[in-house]
């Protein structure tokens, strides 16, 4: 397939992305890009100073594509606050733990030291990654103060060290070396953090806990 000038990259990018789902960025070699991509090794280095910025720009890829359903989370959860909907701002939640302890998904998440590493390869795309994850956490932050204000989480409950502890704990699942007693279900994560999330009502009975 002929690809015009302007598409070039990204369809570089996209074969280089593909590979890094099926093997280690230290075994990707340049020549086998080429190949991937249907271009010449001459094209990949026109459009690319070298292979890590090359990967560092790939793997930000694959980290939006695998973020995606968490961002729709975050989304889900702001407009829930903004129209004060505590049923949909739990459902939000719920959804959260789903999708972030997913079985299907641990896979491909455990490679996920292998792209912060290689992400950092790059200043442009590490800055511009450090820069999403900081507005990021200043959303997650803000709906949950929005919650507490409304009275459906705790008021003592500090919202950043909240947001971090979910955060870190969603990411540390993934950096081990596949044993199983490291995986957790949803639904008991989704039991650990309404603990401490603390008054939380149940939209499924609209009773309080």
């Amino acid at each position: 397939m002929r690809h015009t000038s302007s598409d070039v990259p990204q369809h570089i990018l996209a074969a280089t992305a593909a590979m890094l789902d099926e093997m280690d960025s230290a075994n990707i070699r340049v020549s086998a890009i080429a190949t991937r991509a249907n271009v010449g090794v001459p094209s990949i280095y026109y459009y690319f100073a070298s292979l890590p910025q090359l990967i560092s720009l790939a793997q930000g890829l694959r980290h939006n594509e695998l973020w995606a359903p968490l961002d729709d989370i975050l989304v889900a959860m702001a407009s829930a606050v903004d129209h004060q909907d505590e049923g949909a701002y739990w459902a939000a939640w719920d959804e959260l733990f789903v999708v972030g302890w997913d079985p299907a998904r641990r896979e491909r998440m455990r490679h996920i030291a292998e792209l912060m590493i290689d992400v950092r390869r790059d200043a442009a795309q590490s800055k511009s990654m450090r820069e999403k994850q900081e507005h990021q956490l200043r959303q997650r932050i803000e709906v949950i103060d929005k919650a507490k204000g409304f009275g459906w989480i705790d008021p003592d409950v500090d919202a950043r060290s909240l947001s971090l502890i979910f955060w870190g704990s969603f990411i540390g699942q993934h950096l081990n070396f596949g044993a199983d007693l490291y995986d957790l279900e949803p639904e008991m994560v989704k039991m650990i953090f309404t603990k401490i999330i603390g008054g939380r009502r149940d939209p499924s009975d609209g009773s309080d806990n």
